[in-house]
């Protein structure tokens, strides 16, 4: 005989129970994955139930699922499940990270009207709301300047039937300041040609590891959402691009964390210094994309950028002295900077700088 639900009678409530567990264990290994099967399994046994909601909230958001997590954060907060500001929070979240900064700053200022929101939780989204503000005018000032670039692309189209089939030989076989032209060019390029010439970009072993993230935000800015290959220095996925979050932002969490650690360290005595570093970790962070280290601790991080940055500046430095001034063993500085030099070549960089200085105290 089949069981049927009624009413709000859980089926087989240890299998709930089970599947709940099973998704926090999940969490905690960072299996994120798993995680979310055994969330949405609770909830076809009890669709209402707001751990597993909340939790699957969550998951998406670790998965870069924004859309999803939209979706069932809008549906939490229509019928009322979990803490109200919890899930604001996520939901707000979710539409930022897809750039629908109009949206958040509509919401947020019907919510901050509610004066009864205590002053920790007011200045928390009145925060958000600022900071979704800005990212609008910033947006606004992109838009004045590409029709400029619009413009030109489109002069030089009827110009010439072939322009797109010359960006493409830029792109394959030009330097690497003809093959950035052609990229910048042709993200404004809605033809099969281009997308399809900008997705075997990705697939080149030799392609610029810079070059390779400039493509993968072009083809997302031109509303391709489907899987492709990447190959880079030696690695290979299959990347979603439709859960790419908006690479001309820049930096995200916890990547930002560092650069601001290094900013906070060095302000007082050498303000210009991180802004030297933080050009370097964005090189980093665009060459990395998407096989980016985890950063587990900011701290480590920071001082190898901090050490690789002095050595690119030319000066001399010691890994034990910058490791004590973040408060972290030389070792763990030492793997870090393993990283950034695999990833970046900056020996080989500085052998060929003649203002390089050798170590001490190493």
């Amino acid at each position: 005989m089949t069981k049927k639900k009624k009413g709000n009678i859980v089926p087989f409530p240890h299998l709930l129970e089970r599947h709940l567990e099973l998704a926090l264990e999940a969490r905690e290994k960072e299996d994120f994955e798993t995680a979310r099967n055994h969330f949405e399994q609770a909830l076809k046994f009890k669709p209402d139930d707001v751990s597993a909601m909340f939790g699957l909230v969550v998951t998406y958001h670790d998965l870069r699922m924004f859309h999803e997590a939209e979706h069932l954060a809008e549906q939490m907060l229509t019928h009322g499940f979990g803490e109200y500001t919890d899930v604001l929070r996520l939901y707000v979240i979710s539409l930022i990270q897809m750039e629908k900064y109009e949206l958040v700053c509509e919401i947020l200022t019907l919510f901050l009207q509610d004066k009864k929101q205590s002053f920790s939780v007011y200045s928390e989204f009145q925060d958000i709301l600022q900071t979704c503000e800005l990212l609008m005018e910033s947006r606004q000032e992109q838009v004045t300047e590409d029709p400029l670039m619009v413009r030109m692309v489109e002069e030089k189209l009827d110009a010439d039937p072939h322009y797109i089939d010359r960006l493409i030989v830029d792109l394959l076989e030009g330097d690497f300041d003809r093959q950035l032209q052609a990229i910048e060019q042709m993200k404004y390029i809605q033809h099969q040609k281009t997308i399809n010439a900008l997705i075997g970009f990705l697939v080149q072993p030799e392609a610029d590891a810079v070059l390779q993230t400039f493509a993968i935000s072009a083809l997302k800015g031109l509303g391709v959402n489907e899987t492709v290959k990447i190959h880079k220095r030696g690695k290979q996925m299959d990347l979603a691009l439709s859960h790419v979050p908006d690479l001309e932002l820049g930096l995200g969490e916890p990547e930002r964390s560092v650069a601001d650690l290094i900013a906070k360290k060095t302000y007082h005595e050498d303000p210009i210094f991180s802004s030297f570093a933080l050009q370097l970790w964005l090189e980093f962070f665009y060459a990395s994309y998407p096989f980016l280290p985890a950063i587990k601790r900011i701290e480590g991080w920071a001082a190898a950028l901090h050490y690789a940055t002095n050595r690119m500046l030319g000066r001399k430095t010691t890994k034990i002295g910058i490791a004590e001034l973040y408060d972290i063993p030389s070792s763990t500085l030492g793997k870090c900077y393993k990283s950034l030099n695999d990833t970046l070549n900056l020996d080989k960089r500085m052998e060929l700088d003649i203002h390089y200085s050798p170590d001490e105290g190493d």
